[in-house]
């Protein structure tokens, strides 16, 4: 989750779905391109996102997935021409994802998206994961430390993300402390009552070391 770092078991929740007979769909803005998610796995038959968060893409980007066993009972709402295989003549619409396109991409932004995926690619999404529960492994241990109230979960890794998300006990020195790290060009957000922090894989030991000396 956006305002909590928390990671739900996509497996479970999954499981629950289909035997109420309902679909599962994953918005995984805040997911994918940061943890490993096999859709198969996971019994998730829509999953949609953003390109510009954790997918290293540009605004305006974005991916939709429909499983091949919903695609065919699912219709569009908003279907555009490239949604047809035979536009002019007749409403055929494609038979897989592409059935659902709404119009004309932006291609440029696209092709900028793609040197950001073949960069996760290369790295590998398992080690960009690893590296990142060992970045925010370091950021929760130093805030522990300094006594800061952590809303993420710390218990078990399988249930938290490299969002984390505290606060000094109230909100006026919250709101103090963020704008200090503001003021240092610390790029973290102010989310309800709580500092979001959300460490990559290329960001390093030595600056979450810096950003605790800050706090």
């Amino acid at each position: 989750r956006f305002n909590s770092g928390f990671r739900p078991n996509l497996a479970a929740i999954g499981k629950i779905a289909h035997a109420k007979g309902a679909l599962f769909l994953v918005d995984a803005a805040q997911a994918a391109g940061m943890i490993p998610i096999n859709v198969e796995q996971n019994q998730i038959d829509i999953m949609a996102g953003c390109g510009f968060k954790w997918l290293l893409g540009m605004y305006g980007t974005g991916y939709l997935y429909v499983s091949k066993r919903v695609v065919k009972t699912i219709n569009p709402v908003l279907p555009g021409m490239f949604a047809a295989d035979n536009q002019f003549d007749k409403l055929s619409y494609y038979d897989d994802s592409r059935k659902f396109e709404t119009g004309t991409i932006a291609y440029s932004l696209f092709d900028a998206w793609s040197a950001g995926l073949e960069l996760l690619l290369d790295v590998g999404i398992k080690n960009v994961y690893e590296k990142n529960l060992k970045t925010t492994d370091l950021l929760i241990d130093g805030l522990h430390e300094k006594g800061y109230q952590i809303v993420t979960p710390t218990k078990n890794r399988e249930e938290r993300t490299a969002i984390v998300h505290f606060n000094t006990g109230t909100f006026e020195t919250t709101k103090m402390l963020y704008k200090k790290l503001k003021e240092e060009r610390v790029l973290v957000t102010l989310q309800g009552e709580n500092i979001r922090v959300s460490p990559n894989f290329f960001n390093t030991e030595e600056e979450i070391k810096m950003f605790l000396n800050l706090i």
